[in-house]
């Protein structure tokens, strides 16, 4: 209980800073046009402020305004550019690791020297990584994103 009391406490907070602030933005703006007597303490203002900090639907208002310029700026950030000369590929986007496009089957007929053993056979089967399409913040993460299973198969 006492977590959530917490909670909604600092969400209350978090959310009582945009209104706020643009209110005190937007009355110094007027001051600066319109010094006639405006008192910076208006009733409506401040319980159109605390409608925005407190009523449910209405607060989301104010907390996307307070989170969303914060979201935009970790994304921009994040953001990779694999055009610019200085990106560098994680090793799991190359070499070896380097995402397959399309499917492989390669089958040998023959054996030129030496047999393989009669007690050899069976599947071989490795599930990895195969990024086949770029995320949304262009850059990509080893455990995320498309998966491929490898195998190699020995029979008769």
């Amino acid at each position: 209980m006492e977590f959530v009391i917490q909670k909604v406490i600092i969400r209350t907070v978090i959310a009582f800073i945009m209104p706020f602030l643009i209110y005190s933005i937007g009355f110094g703006v007027f001051k600066i046009f319109d010094s006639n007597g405006v008192a910076y303490f208006n009733l409506w203002s401040w319980i159109t402020i605390l409608v925005f900090t407190i009523v449910y639907p209405i607060s989301q208002i104010s907390l996307w305004l307070f989170f969303e310029p914060i979201i935009w700026k970790l994304k921009s950030s994040v953001r990779r550019n694999k055009d610019d000369p200085n990106y560098k590929k994680a090793f799991f986007e190359k070499g070896n690791f380097a995402p397959i496009h399309k499917e492989v089957e390669y089958e040998i007929k023959d054996i030129e020297k030496g047999k393989v053993p009669d007690d050899i056979r069976g599947a071989f089967v490795k599930n990895g990584p195969n990024n086949q399409y770029a995320t949304e913040l262009g850059n990509s993460h080893w455990f995320e994103g498309d998966g491929m299973l490898h195998a190699i198969s020995i029979k008769d």
